[in-house]
């Protein structure tokens, strides 16, 4: 039977970590990680004696701090990481760190000595409060559990859940010093409020704009141009505006908006690699939804449109944050996108001429859509080795290739994690224009490589749906990062496929300025870092069944045998640095060059 509160205590650490959680389930956890250690006892003890959450042991809490970020992007709420005192508190960082620049709501729960046993030399002891200050939301931290205090613990649990939300969800860290015995009494809860809800909660309505906001934002007499990134906040009632409009929408792969539509531009990065191209190509606006593109190319475009064009930059979000990386926003509206979008269209058409044609000609859109397509046939027939053949299966792939027939052979149920630097880069330039396609999630906070492999078999565990596969696209270097987290428990490890580029080493260097700049010697040691490793073996040797691949086919094979059973599964893809960079620029000058030669724009 649950205690009341103002009832005597005789046990603080387990029934304060009892509360905690009950309060944490009633609020809507569901999932946590946990690290081993001692002084997380109570903790640990409170979160894994209820069915309710369904609990996760990781050995590291580097890996841990990972895996929960992979479980909480995936099912966008809260996610529990629990970590022992000292050292282990420092390994969350990471993971904490892209977290909070990801928006991804984590609740990071650090055990601590008590605060007489601080600044004597206690073992184990350091300062826990001020590692995470720039890397959470906020920073709890209530002291040993006492009695007198039970008044508080519901208030403070539910506190915690709520900061991990919000308009810009990320994590909180809740540090909390446990005295010892830290096993001192039964994990019973206080009772809750009487009708069995939250403590206490917070909701946030964002607002639609309205008619006269609509058509300043989206002015139908004016060229434009949607840039949608991940976390954009609409679906595909984009394009109804877009066609309105007759403005093309530039979406990349983690933005789900991805389709076979005429408004859809896939290969901006290509074509407005040409200066001709792109200055035929200059918008008056420039709507902007969700994150930013790993494009440069992109990126100098809209810069270059606002600084020396004249375009309008106007960014729209339902995050708190307004991204503005090029620091060329003209207006930043913090809005209900969605609901503005679908309102938007209503608006638009009855601004229309009576003949039904938007004010501003088809050929703007129309424009864009003939650069695109030249682009999609140019990188396609490279891509097949067949300047007028289609691809075929056995057609030897490319590292551009191997992502490309990734996202033709997965369906819309799949999930894709992508790692940062040439996997993302692949998918964003040379994913094809096609209805359907997968989920792409990707640790772009920060960018790093880091802990990749741990948020994959994060997302792995909670994607429950049988007939959904989980797919990692990593480098050589994402894999070897995080490989120790392949080794904990193998014979359990959720269904999922690694697929791996090993080009011994890494490839997005090739493609910056150290490699022009540095002499050959210089350039590999310090930056292509070739690792000489056996990446085929090493999985081998975890009992990771492992397949080589050298073409389509044999990807979708190996997608087949990672679809049909459980466990994870790896596919690697051996490539060539020096080659992988000709081809690049091969696919670069080639969709130039078909650009200049065509008389469509």
């Amino acid at each position: 039977m649950s205690m009341a509160l103002g009832e005597s205590l005789d046990g603080a650490n387990l029934r304060f970590s009892a509360t905690v959680v009950d309060e944490w389930i009633r609020c809507g956890v569901r999932h946590a990680v946990i690290s081993p250690g001692s002084r997380s006892t109570p903790m640990a003890l409170a979160i894994s004696t209820r069915p309710e959450i369904n609990t996760f042991v990781r050995l590291d809490e580097r890996s841990a701090g990972f895996f929960a970020l992979g479980m909480a992007k995936f099912k966008a709420e809260p996610v529990i990481v629990l970590a022992t005192s000292g050292t282990a508190v420092t390994e969350l960082i990471p993971a904490a760190a892209e977290a909070y620049q990801s928006m991804v709501p984590l609740i990071i729960c650090t055990a601590d000595r008590p605060p007489e046993l601080h600044g004597i030399g206690a073992p184990q002891t350091l300062r826990q409060v001020g590692p995470f200050d720039h890397f959470v939301k906020e920073v709890f931290e209530p002291g040993a559990p006492r009695y007198e205090a039970s008044w508080s613990w519901r208030s403070l649990a539910s506190l915690v859940y709520t900061q991990s939300l919000g308009l810009r969800p990320g994590p909180v860290q809740l540090n909390l010093a446990f005295a010892e015995p830290l096993i001192d009494g039964e994990l019973e809860p206080i009772s809750p409020r009487s009708d069995g809800g939250p403590w206490f909660s917070s909701k946030t309505h964002l607002g639609v704009a309205d008619d006269q906001e609509i058509l300043s934002l989206f002015d139908p007499t004016k060229k434009g141009i949607f840039v949608v990134g991940a976390n954009c906040g609409v679906d595909s009632s984009l394009y109804p505006l877009a066609e309105c409009l007759g403005w093309p929408v530039l979406a990349d792969p983690r933005s789900g908006l991805i389709a076979d539509h005429p408004n859809c531009v896939r290969y901006a990065d290509s074509f407005l690699r040409s200066a001709e191209v792109a200055a035929q190509l200059v918008p008056e606006r420039i709507i902007r939804l969700g994150e930013s593109w790993s494009s440069k190319v992109l990126t100098s475009f809209i810069t270059n449109c606002a600084r020396s064009r004249d375009s309008v930059v106007v960014t729209l979000s339902n995050r708190e944050t307004i991204l503005d990386e090029t620091r060329t926003n003209r207006i930043g509206h913090l809005l209900d996108v969605s609901g503005t979008i679908k309102r938007a269209v209503d608006v638009v058409r009855m601004t229309k001429n009576p003949d039904g044609d938007p004010t501003v000609p088809h050929q703007w859109q129309k424009r864009w859509a003939a650069a695109d397509q030249t682009a999609s046939s140019t990188i396609e027939a490279l891509l097949a080795h067949k300047p007028n053949g289609p691809v075929t299966s056995r057609t030897k792939l490319t590292e551009p290739g191997l992502s490309r027939s990734l996202m033709e052979g997965l369906s819309s149920g799949d999930v894709v994690l992508v790692a940062s630097s040439m996997p993302i880069r692949d998918l964003e330039w040379f994913t094809p224009k096609k209805d359907a396609l997968p989920k792409v999630l990707a640790n772009r906070g920060v960018n790093g490589i880091d802990g990749l492999v741990s948020t994959f078999l994060g997302i792995a565990s909670v994607n429950q749906d049988q007939d959904s596969l989980t797919v990692g696209l990593l480098g050589d270097l994402a894999l070897l990062h995080d490989f120790g987290s392949l080794t904990w428990r193998t014979k359990t490890l959720p269904k999922g496929l690694l697929v791996i580029s090993d080009n011994d080493g890494g490839a997005i260097f090739s493609f910056l300025a150290q490699k022009s700049d540095l002499e050959v010697a210089s350039f590999e040691t310090l930056f292509g870092t070739p690792h000489e490793a056996d990446i085929e073996g090493l999985l081998k040797g975890i009992g990771v069944p492992t397949f080589r691949i050298e073409n389509s086919e044999d990807l979708m094979e190996a997608i087949k045998i990672a679809r049909g059973s459980g466990g994870i599964k790896a596919a690697v893809f051996r490539s060539d640095r020096e080659s992988n960079l000709a081809f690049h620029q091969r696919l670069q000058d080639a969709v130039i060059h078909a650009l200049e030669r065509s008389r469509n724009l």
